[in-house]
């Protein structure tokens, strides 16, 4: 028989593996990942993942604790208080407690932000305060459009979600690994499809109407409408955001002319378009001007930057993915 003290080991034995053994999400999506059905390219990039969408081994994958992202009450939130880099003139960040955050808008004054690490998508108010936070039923936020009482959130897998802004589930639409998503004039919903090379066109009630194909070269992802309807698509690795009309017609090409190595988010706002450089190591913002096509300023700092966004009093919110944080601009 086992004495007190050898019951106590086993126990906390049972505890440290049972911490350690996989949810049944995790296990599912890496059995997606290992057998090709949902075969996306990594989001956690690495020296591996290559232009052809070659993958890096499951095991370079980061494994994100899902439930690690503190309750409203937790006294942690006293974090996302925005603090003054003194390090970078002109720059505040909301430090410490995201992860893998991933695309943004700003809405009036709030600010959405989908959490890959943690399938949150999280709103924020323009002084870094979290108003509410809500999940995706599956697969990992990434995508995301913002308009009257509907959020759109893509899951890179097949699903794009939609909510109401306070988080209540409305219904889903299904695609082929889709990532950037967005809603024009006439409430028509454009979706892009990561390695098909496609753009599928949902009409308003939420049946397919055609897609728009790009060739198999394109590895197209973040998109958006100007005010003039003009729909704005970026080209992963190709450094182009290819524009096209309210016919689906190609109007022009922008070729960024600072160097992007993996172009992830892209920002209009008046005549500046804002691009985002994602590469770990590399990341960067890149403000052009649309009337003359080129470069205002290049933003630096950053680890891997995945989305930027415009708030109403003018600052720029950047949210660095492989940094793990958003960092606020203040010209």
């Amino acid at each position: 028989m086992m004495n007190f003290n050898q019951v106590i080991i086993l126990v906390l034995f049972a505890a440290a593996a049972y911490a350690q053994w996989p949810d049944k999400d995790e296990l599912m999506q890496k059995s997606q990942l290992n057998n090709g059905e949902y075969a996306a390219e990594p989001l956690f990039e690495t020296d591996n993942a290559d232009r052809n969408g070659n993958q890096a081994p499951s095991s370079a994958i980061e494994s994100v604790d899902r439930n690690s992202f503190p309750q409203s009450k937790d006294k942690k939130m006293n974090l996302l208080d925005i603090d003054f880099d003194a390090s970078e003139q002109g720059v505040s960040r909301v430090p410490g407690t995201f992860s893998r955050p991933f695309y943004i808008q700003i809405v009036d004054k709030e600010v959405f932000v989908t959490e890959y690490g943690t399938r949150n998508i999280i709103v924020l108010n323009l002084q870094g305060k979290v108003l509410r936070k809500f999940r995706i039923p599956s697969g990992n936020p990434t995508g995301l459009f913002v308009e009257g009482n509907k959020v759109l959130v893509t899951n890179h897998r097949r699903e794009i979600y939609s909510f109401s802004t306070s988080g209540e589930l409305l219904g889903v639409q299904y695609s082929k690994e889709p990532v950037g998503v967005a809603v024009d004039q006439n409430d028509i919903m454009y979706a892009t499809e990561w390695r098909t090379g496609r753009i599928q066109v949902f009409n308003r009630d939420g049946t397919k109407s055609h897609s728009i194909f790009l060739g198999k070269a394109g590895y197209l992802r973040k998109i958006q409408f100007d005010k003039q309807g003009n729909l704005y698509v970026g080209d992963y690795y190709t450094n182009t955001i290819i524009v096209f009309n309210k016919c689906g017609n190609i109007i022009k090409k922008i070729k960024v002319p600072v160097k992007i190595h993996s172009l992830e988010g892209i920002h209009i706002n008046g005549d500046n378009l804002y691009v985002t450089e994602r590469r770990k190591g590399l990341g960067k913002v890149v403000v052009m001007s649309l009337s003359k096509g080129s470069v205002i300023k290049t933003l630096h700092g950053l680890v891997g930057a995945s989305d930027v966004a415009v708030a109403s009093d003018g600052r720029l919110w950047v949210v660095d993915f492989e940094g793990n944080a958003i960092k606020i601009y203040s010209f």
